[in-house]
């Protein structure tokens, strides 16, 4: 619960108990600047000062190897990835060794919230199911991603994902789209 304080109206957060969160983020906010970077690195601050705490999984370039091992006191694990083909500036990961599922099997958040317009929502999705975590799934930068993308492979991606709706939502799962285009 938030309540405005005395502190010129920012949010005071009031719990019982701090969460433990489970975040996956794809492609990796953590070795760029830019507005999608400040996104998770405030919420990531925010959590911080609620006294959350936070299990982050997002993939990185071996080679490039730039992404931290820790953003705001928040544990952040990096997995193998791959550059995207056709935007070679951002690394995916199809995750075929199952990391993700493990680091979230140890970790044991009480919520999975995943971030991605890729591969990744289908580990989270999975790590929901097979753990009995409610998830958040934020699909974000359909335009932008869907512009790089064949319409035949992009409409495949929507579909399979959205089929496993039924899949989600025995797992208490909330789907969030956002598309925000950048003029």
């Amino acid at each position: 619960m938030a309540a405005s304080g005395s502190n010129g109206g920012i949010p005071i957060v009031r719990r019982m108990r701090p969460l433990r969160v489970g975040l996956m983020v794809e492609p990796t906010p953590f070795t760029h600047v830019s507005g999608y970077a400040n996104r998770f690195n405030e919420m990531l601050k925010n959590l911080r000062k609620a006294g959350d705490e936070v299990e982050v999984v997002t993939p990185d370039n071996e080679e490039h190897g730039a992404a931290p091992s820790e953003v705001h006191g928040h544990r952040v694990n990096n997995l193998r990835g791959f550059k995207f083909p056709m935007y070679p500036l951002i690394t995916l990961t199809l995750d075929l060794k199952g990391r993700a599922l493990g680091i979230m099997n140890r970790f044991r958040p009480d919520i999975l919230h995943v971030a991605t317009p890729s591969f990744l929502c289908f580990c989270g999705i999975l790590a929901s199911r097979v753990l009995s975590i409610p998830l958040v799934l934020s699909l974000f930068d359909r335009e932008n991603i869907g512009a790089l993308l064949d319409d035949k492979l992009q409409c495949l991606l929507e579909w399979v994902l959205f089929e496993t709706g039924p899949f989600t939502k025995k797992t208490n799962a909330a789907v969030e789209v956002e598309e925000v285009p950048i003029k």
